[in-house]
């Protein structure tokens, strides 16, 4: 390497003037006729001068934030699902068989007892799911968290068929006591039934749907990542703007979805739950709430959907009652000296 006689910058052999000064490498220092380096041109950096080359920026983890942690009483909530997952198919046993084994002795055919057992077995299912819902909120995992949002609704319609099997027992049940008793001149006997344990699953659903849908929960299962003494990365360099605000309508949607009156409470909830939609879309993330919104809509919806079932099966069963009479009745028209009465009482 030479060294220029000038400026002092080492120089391949192969150069004959200074790369930086244009200076003859041969010329003595201060020989007339060399180029004075012009005062705007900066020094060049060479491999000797590692410090003076710019630095990337730094993305250390302190700069970046940390993702919210998991409310610690998520996991409460899980073992309370694991529990109940288990109680609930032990209860609905337990209170259910013993109305089977009453059916059973009066000498009723496992025909009539059949809707029994599949609200058995079905809450069965509705216990698994909610015991797996329930591990999944131990970890604390964000399946689990959604399991738990949508068990409502699985609650919800296993409640509706087992009312509805409750009903067919019992209609089972009178037509062939009816027929075995046609002739009798007074029969009657009282059974008292369950068509499935007095637990209310949906409760502990809405509460499920509640709890989860609550902020600390949401901003840990987005990831949402916060840093120490300062705004979040997302939201540095971001323009002011103004704070973010829940909309309250979306919040009335989903508690009136879950008070029952007569179904008038669900169809306001499923009305301002749409709208509380539009509205959300519409503010460009001024306003929040859209989670609520949809729990409202979804619950409003199944508890319609469901009871207008029941009572197409009611009124499809009303308009078919008087053909099934009239088809009894030359029986008990054709003695008129006789008079048969047969009361059937069932309770369930």
């Amino acid at each position: 390497m030479n060294s220029c006689p000038k400026c002092g910058v080492e120089n391949p052999p192969f150069n004959d003037v200074c790369r930086r000064c244009d200076a003859p490498l041969d010329a003595p220092a201060g020989s007339v006729g060399m180029r004075e380096a012009p005062p705007e041109v900066q020094p060049v950096l060479s491999a000797r001068e590692p410090d003076a080359w710019p630095k990337p920026p730094s993305h250390n983890a302190a700069s970046q934030g940390h993702l919210v942690p998991a409310p610690g009483w998520l996991r409460i909530i899980g073992v309370l699902s694991i529990l109940l997952g288990v109680g609930i198919p032990l209860a609905n046993y337990f209170f259910v068989k013993d109305g089977i084994d009453k059916f059973i002795d009066k000498g009723f055919s496992e025909e009539v007892v059949l809707p029994l057992w599949i609200n058995i077995w079905l809450s069965a299912g509705i216990g698994v799911y909610l015991l797996i819902a329930g591990l999944g909120l131990l970890g604390p995992t964000r399946w689990g968290r959604w399991m738990s949002m949508l068990f409502i609704g699985i609650a919800i319609l296993g409640a509706v068929v087992a009312m509805v099997n409750g009903v067919i027992t019992k209609v089972m049940a009178e037509e062939e006591f009816t027929r075995k008793h046609q002739h009798a001149m007074f029969a009657s006997f009282h059974i008292k039934y369950f068509a499935a344990a007095p637990i209310f699953p949906p409760g502990f659903g809405a509460l499920l749907l509640v709890l989860s849908l609550l902020p600390p929960v949401r901003d840990w299962a987005r990831g949402k990542r916060v840093v120490e003494g300062g705004p979040s990365p997302s939201e540095a360099g971001a323009p002011a703007s103004s704070p973010v605000q829940l909309h309250s309508p979306a919040m009335v949607s989903m508690v009136l979805s879950m008070i029952p009156f007569l179904l008038i409470t669900q169809i306001v909830s499923l009305i301002m739950g749409i709208a509380a939609l539009r509205t959300i879309g519409r503010s460009e993330g001024k306003l929040t709430g859209r989670g609520f919104a949809w729990a409202g809509i979804i619950i409003s919806s199944l508890i319609l959907s469901c009871m207008g079932s029941i009572i197409g099966i009611a009124v499809v069963g009303a308009a078919v009652a008087p053909n099934s009479v009239e088809e009894r009745r030359p029986t008990y028209d054709s003695d008129r000296t006789n008079e048969k009465t047969e009361k059937v009482r069932f309770d369930d």
